[in-house]
This record gives C-alpha cells, sequence and structure tokens, in this order.
C-alpha cells in the first residue's frame, strides 16, 4: 500500500512537471484572444503540485523563513509533516516521498549491498544543523540537497531548450540512485537531511512519551544520549552560523558582478535571493518564454544555479506571472498580474552608436511600435526621430531588444538591485 501510494505521489508530480503540459501552456494565445468558454484553461493551476510537494519539507521551509524571513500559507504543510515526525518518526518517508521510494526500488537491485549501510557515516544530522545554523546567519547551505528540490531540478533538466547547468539539476537525482545502488538506504538513512530532520523530532515525541508515561529508566537514558546529541547540534548549529556568516561577508565584498543578472519578477534583494533559493526549478520550467535559466558565474560564485532572465529570443511578457506563484520558498514573491506589471526588474539603454535613427539617419522606432508599456519616447536628431527611454515607466521586459533591428541590437535591458514597483 505504501508503495502505491508513493508511485502515485509520482507519478502525480512527473505529470505536474512534464515538459507537455509547458508545451501546452505555452502554445495558448492570451486569455482575451480566447472564446469566453475556453478561458477555463488559464486557469489550470498546472504548477501547484510541484510547489505543494517541496513546501512539506520543513528543511526547505525551515531554512528559507530562518534566512528571509518569508514563508507562504503552503509552508503550513511543513508544520503538518513534522507533527507526524513527532508522531510517526519517519512517516513522510514512507509513505509520501517519491525520491524515497525511488530510493527504495533501486536499492533492492543490489541486495547483496544492504550489509554496507552499518559502516556508511551518518552525515545527516551535520548537513541538516549546519544548513540551519548558516540560514541564522543568512545563508543556509544545503538547501539544494533536499530531496524534493532535487526531483524537481531533475525534471526541470528535461526543458527545452537544454542548458549545460540545467545538467547538473538532472545529475543530482541519478547520483543519489547510483549512490543507493551501491549502498542500499544511504541516501535516506545517512545522508538525507529531510530524513535526519524527521529523525530528530521522532525521536523528541519518543522522548516527551516517555515521561509522559514516567518510564523512569528508559527517559534516564534518553537524557544521556540527548546531551550527546545536544554537543553536536551545538558544534554544527556553530559552525554553519560562522560559515553563513563569512559567506555573507565574503558576497559583499566580492559579488559586484551579481548585480548586473536580472532576476524574475518579485525576487527579493540579491543577498536575501541567493539564500532562500533552493535551486529547485520551479520558475525555470514554468515559464512560457523560457527566459528563466540556472546562472553559471555571472550570478557570483554563491549564486551559481540560482534563475536568471536571458532576454531572446522571449522577453518577459507583460501577461504572464508563472514564475510567481511557483516558488517554494518565497525568494521569488507571489504577485498577481497587476502587482507583476508594475514590477521594474531592469531598464532599458539605448546605444546611439549601433541605433538605426541615432547613427544612421533613418527613421526607426520599431522598440516604440511593439513597447507593452509604452515607455520609449523620441527626440529628433538629424531630422528624424530617435528613440529614448522613460525610465519611469520601463519595466525591463525586453520586448525592445528582442524586436530591435539594429547592430548588437542598440537597445539592451540591463538589471536593476533591488527592484522597483511604479505606480502606473
Amino acid at each position: 500500500m505504501r508503495d502505491r501510494q508513493r508511485l502515485f505521489i509520482l507519478l502525480a508530480v512527473i505529470l505536474a512537471g512534464s515538459p507537455f503540459l509547458a508545451v501546452f501552456r505555452q502554445q495558448l494565445p492570451p486569455p482575451h484572444m480566447l472564446p469566453e468558454r475556453w478561458q477555463w484553461l488559464h486557469r489550470l493551476n498546472l504548477d501547484a503540485l510541484s510547489v505543494a510537494l517541496p513546501s512539506m519539507s520543513p528543511f526547505l521551509v525551515g531554512g528559507g523563513l530562518l534566512a528571509g524571513h518569508a514563508a507562504g500559507l503552503a509552508s503550513c504543510l511543513a508544520a503538518v509533516t513534522l507533527l507526524f515526525a513527532i508522531l510517526r518518526g519517519r512517516w513522510f518517508c514512507r509513505n509520501v516521498c517519491p525520491v524515497g521510494w525511488l530510493n527504495d526500488r533501486v536499492g533492492r537491485w543490489n541486495r547483496r549491498g544492504a550489509g554496507r549501510l552499518r559502516s556508511f557515516p551518518n552525515v545527516g544530522p551535520w548537513l541538516l544543523w549546519i544548513g540551519l545554523g548558516g540560514a541564522l546567519a543568512g545563508y543556509p547551505f544545503f538547501l539544494w540537497l533536499d530531496p524534493l528540490s532535487l526531483l524537481n531540478g531533475f525534471l526541470n533538466f528535461w526543458r527545452i531548450p537544454f542548458s549545460a547547468h540545467s545538467l547538473v539539476f538532472g545529475l543530482g537525482l541519478l547520483g543519489i540512485l547510483a549512490l543507493s545502488l551501491i549502498c542500499p538506504g544511504s541516501w535516506c538513512f545517512r545522508l538525507c537531511p529531510l530524513g535526519a530532520a524527521q529523525e530528530g523530532f521522532g525521536r523528541l515525541g519518543r522522548r516527551l512519551r516517555r515521561f509522559h508515561e514516567r518510564d523512569r529508566p528508559r527517559a534516564e537514558a534518553a537524557c544521556a544520549q540527548a546531551e550527546g546529541f545536544s554537543r553536536r547540534v551545538f558544534l554544527a548549529l556553530g559552525g554553519g552560523i560562522i560559515a553563513g556568516g563569512l559567506i555573507r561577508i565574503a558576497g559583499r565584498w566580492f559579488g559586484e558582478e551579481s548585480g548586473r543578472v536580472i532576476r524574475p519578477p518579485g525576487a527579493v534583494p540579491e543577498d536575501q535571493f541567493k539564500a532562500m533559493c533552493a535551486r529547485c526549478g520551479n520558475c525555470m520550467r514554468a515559464c512560457p518564454q523560457r527566459i528563466i535559466h540556472a546562472a553559471g558565474t555571472e550570478a557570483g560564485w554563491d549564486g551559481m544555479f540560482t534563475p536568471v532572465l536571458r532576454i531572446r529570443p522571449g522577453y518577459c511578457a507583460e501577461f504572464c506571472n508563472q514564475c510567481n506563484q511557483v516558488c517554494p520558498t518565497l525568494a521569488i514573491r507571489r504577485l498577481d498580474l497587476d502587482q507583476k506589471r508594475k514590477t521594474a526588474i531592469a531598464l532599458a539603454r539605448v546605444e546611439p552608436s549601433a541605433c538605426i535613427a541615432w547613427a544612421g539617419g533613418q527613421y526607426c522606432m520599431v522598440c516604440d511600435e511593439h513597447c507593452p508599456y509604452k515607455a520609449i519616447g523620441s527626440e529628433e536628431h538629424a531630422g528624424v526621430p530617435c528613440p529614448v527611454v522613460r525610465e519611469d515607466r520601463c519595466r525591463g521586459c525586453g520586448m525592445c531588444e528582442t524586436v530591435c533591428p539594429g547592430n548588437g541590437p542598440a537597445i539592451r535591458v540591463e538589471a536593476i538591485q533591488p527592484q522597483r514597483h511604479l505606480a502606473d
């Protein structure tokens, strides 16, 4: 029954993250161009499960909450997982986690390797507490090791166009499956920080029940074990806080380059964004224009694999806010369509030397004709109107850059940090 349940959840997650559904949504015309009886297609929440499942992870939600002091309504699911962990231990692992089901299945192919688990070091609690300690200092380590985040990243790898950076997301899940084949159970019981969180709260629940039942001998033994456990937690938390603080300081000293990347609309300020982002790939998969990509070194070494916008061939469409609905840690805030349209993520700049109007003296106002926010004005030069950017209206969506026939193109969008809210 448990295996069937987890298999059903895995299939549902794969369906929700399927590239075919993303392609289907991409092909839909805007709502105002559809007959009223078909407009419900735009209201289909195809990414609901891709948000709900990661939100059940206390490790993922807790790291984002401690680092960014923000949590969405879906994060209440993590509290449910914690409650079940106190009452039933690894209930989530055994009944819900689809990655756990995959590891169980792969591990059964190598029954002879089951004995290796005894000699495998128990690293999971250290990853958990170092990660949460870093979150207290503003940089949670190992969020990308959350199994639900790894699963989402694997689904993101199959989107088109493929990229070298998205390959890392695919290799993450395949790597832990390969480890489970060599040493069955090693990921779930020795490495997984989410599993370690459930194990820790399960022990807490057992101790509370023993005290309540007044089982003195077993309660005293549990207290003795707790002292050793507390020392390890103190060391891991302290190490995480120190390391997280050093990374934040280094990021501010050497992170000037990361201010040049364009983040999805609704992204929190840059230093918080790098800390809160789980690198799960949800926003990349949700984007119908396919302009959200995993960052390389352009976002700084501490911002690798976080989402960045790369304008062309698409642009950040004015009628789309899909990326605002799928972030499990709220590194990208929930924005309705009206709020998204009033958010400036970048600013367009005209390069006169490459512009057909400014440099060539020929009429060309293609950028003005296509701008959805009427953010391009004109200034007469050499007898022809030439484009100028109205900074009070420009959202940095990139439409002008995608249509510019100039050399280069002659108008480009540049990042602004933090993003601005415009009145109109």
